[in-house]
């Protein structure tokens, strides 16, 4: 398994926001997506909480509208994957173009091209690490936008297995079937497994909103992760290589009251549990299509 669980998916936070939200540590089971989702909600309230070193008005405004951005950023959950070193590394940004949550924020203020260069000079540099002309570009965005650049290093990921399925299947409310039209995503799946035979096992998990009881969304959950698990197998993938697992409400992607929120609940994710060694292809340079 080339999971590396037992690292801490940030060297000032280490696994905090994790532990938080899941009231244990980490293990290599748990899917990197949700462990750096996890990271980013639990550093966005500590930052959003505590007191800025800076005074100014306008400095506070981009401050706390950057960090709302950032809680949309993590929501989202498309990360870069680190395709370059063994074990945790903080990416800048990865060959397909994902910024990391700091490459994010800065070319959400500054412009892409500026979070594009930095990549090119610093791509898995640990930003409390950084120095000569690059640690004052970085400065210089941090005191603009009301930051320090310890709070830089506080976001700041580290990233493992870049081999991930980023998307859901989603479903309507009380439904264990998936919405429709949703072959061609399910489809993409079964093409990553098939040219993906490294990874042994894969979690189909299910979730649920949190109308309803607990245990009836447990059961839901569980029934929609076995649909689309016996989906996958129908179009050729070794059962074998496949568990289902339903969550029920316990691992939501959204928190929100609201109706839409909900919706983004009720999901099928599917989390790379054992991946074995194969050799990757050289990351590609910011604006190579290969």
């Amino acid at each position: 398994m080339s999971s590396s669980g037992s690292q801490p998916v940030n060297v000032v936070a280490g696994d905090a926001g994790f532990i938080s939200a899941h009231g244990r540590a980490p293990t290599p089971d748990d899917g990197e997506v949700d462990r750096i989702r996890a990271h980013l909600e639990y550093v966005i309230d500590v930052l959003a909480a505590g007191t800025p070193t800076v005074v100014d008005g306008a400095q506070r405004a981009r401050r706390e509208s950057l960090l709302e951005r950032l809680r949309a950023y993590a929501e989202a959950g498309v990360f870069p994957g680190n395709r370059y070193v063994a074990g945790r590394r903080p990416v800048f940004e990865d060959g397909d173009g994902r910024l990391c949550a700091v490459g994010w924020l800065i070319a959400e203020s500054a412009g892409r091209a500026v979070a594009d260069g930095l990549a090119e000079r610093q791509r898995l540099v640990y930003l409390g690490e950084l120095t000569g002309a690059d640690a004052g570009l970085v400065d210089s965005w941090a005191a603009t936008n009301g930051f320090v650049r310890d709070e830089l290093a506080l976001i700041q990921p580290t990233y493992d297995v870049p081999l991930q399925i980023s998307y859901a299947i989603y479903f309507d409310y009380g439904a264990a079937s998936p919405q429709p039209h949703k072959e061609a995503l399910l489809d993409g799946v079964v093409e990553v497994l098939k040219d993906h035979p490294e990874v042994r096992l894969v979690r189909v998990t299910g979730h649920a909103d949190n109308a309803g009881s607990k245990d009836a969304g447990v059961a839901l959950s569980q029934r929609r992760a076995e649909v689309v698990m016996a989906y996958l197998v129908a179009h050729g993938i070794d059962a074998k290589r496949l568990v289902a697992k339903g969550l029920g409400a316990t691992s939501p992607a959204c928190r929100d009251p609201s109706r839409a929120c909900r919706a983004m609940n009720r999901r099928v994710s599917f989390d790379f549990i054992d991946v074995g060694e194969r050799p990757l292809p050289p990351p590609r340079e910011p604006g190579d299509v290969r």
